[in-house]
C-alpha cells in the first residue's frame, strides 16, 4: 500500500495514469489531500466510486500522530510529531502580528555537530520522507483555531534541509502550488549551515528563500563551532 501524502503531483498522476484514468483524476486527488486535507478517500466525492474502490486497493491516507504540544503565552506551539519508526520530530508555530509561521524539521537529527545545537549533540538518524514533512504541516493545521491559516513557512527545524535535498525540494512544491497548501513562495525558506552544492541547486531549480546560518565573522571561530566550516568555509 502506497501513502498518497507522500506523494508529489507528478507521483499521482503516474499512478493513475497507470490504473487508466484521465490525467484529471491527478489533479482532484491531490487537491483533495493536500489543500482539503482529506483522510479518507471515500469522501473524494467528485472521483467515481469505481475508481475510489480501485484506489483503496493500492493506496491509503496515513494520519498525522501529533504526540505532545507546549504552548508559550506569546502563542508560540511547539509540538512533537511521531513517526512511524516510533522517532519523535519536533516542529513549531510562531505568530506574529501580520503571519504564522511554520518551522519545519527536515532530518531526524543531523550529522553536522554544531556546538550549539542539540540536535547535533545526538547525532544523525534518517532523512524524513515527503510524507513526514507534509505530516508536519497537517499536524500543524490541526492545532490552529477556527480561521487561523499558515502563511509561512521556514525549514529550520531538526536537521539540515539540503542534506535532505530531494525530498525537501518536492515539499516545497506542494507548499507553493496553489491546489496544494498555497503558500506564495516568497514566504517559504530553506536555512542552510552551508552546504554549498545544495545552495547551487537551490539558486538552479528552486523559487523559495535561502538563510544561511553564519554565526561566527571568522572561518577561525566558525570552524570551532560548526565542523561544516571546515569543508564549506566563509
Amino acid at each position: 500500500m502506497k501513502n498518497l501524502r507522500g506523494m508529489t503531483y507528478e507521483d499521482i498522476l503516474q499512478e493513475v495514469t497507470a490504473l487508466g484514468a484521465k490525467p484529471y483524476r491527478a489533479e482532484q486527488i491531490f487537491t483533495w489531500i493536500y489543500k482539503r486535507g482529506q483522510t479518507d478517500i471515500d469522501a473524494m466525492t467528485d472521483v467515481s466510486k469505481a475508481f475510489r474502490e480501485l484506489l483503496k486497493a493500492g493506496f491509503f491516507i496515513a494520519a498525522v500522530d501529533c504526540a505532545a504540544v507546549r504552548r508559550s503565552p506569546d502563542g508560540t506551539a511547539k509540538f512533537a510529531t511521531r513517526l512511524e519508526d516510533g522517532l519523535l520530530i519536533e516542529s513549531v508555530l510562531i505568530p506574529d502580528a501580520d503571519r504564522l509561521t511554520l518551522c519545519v524539521s527536515s532530518q531526524a537529527g543531523c550529522a553536522l555537530g554544531c556546538k550549539f545545537c542539540a540536535t547535533g549533540m545526538n547525532g544523525f538518524i534518517r532523512n524524513l520522507t515527503l510524507a513526514e514533512l507534509t505530516g508536519q504541516v497537517f499536524a500543524a493545521q490541526g492545532l490552529l483555531e477556527e480561521g487561523a491559516r499558515i502563511t509561512n513557512a521556514v525549514m529550520m527545524g531538526m536537521g539540515e534541509p539540503l542534506l535532505n535535498y530531494d525530498n525537501v525540494i518536492h515539499f516545497t512544491g506542494i507548499l507553493t502550488d496553489a491546489k496544494g497548501f498555497g503558500l506564495s513562495h516568497n514566504k517559504v525558506t530553506i536555512s542552510t549551515a552551508g552546504i554549498v552544492p545544495g545552495i547551487e541547486r537551490l539558486a538552479r531549480e528552486a523559487g523559495v528563500n535561502l538563510a544561511v546560518s553564519i554565526n561566527a565573522a571568522t572561518d577561525e571561530v566558525r570552524g570551532r563551532i560548526m565542523p561544516v566550516n571546515n569543508k564549506y568555509p566563509l
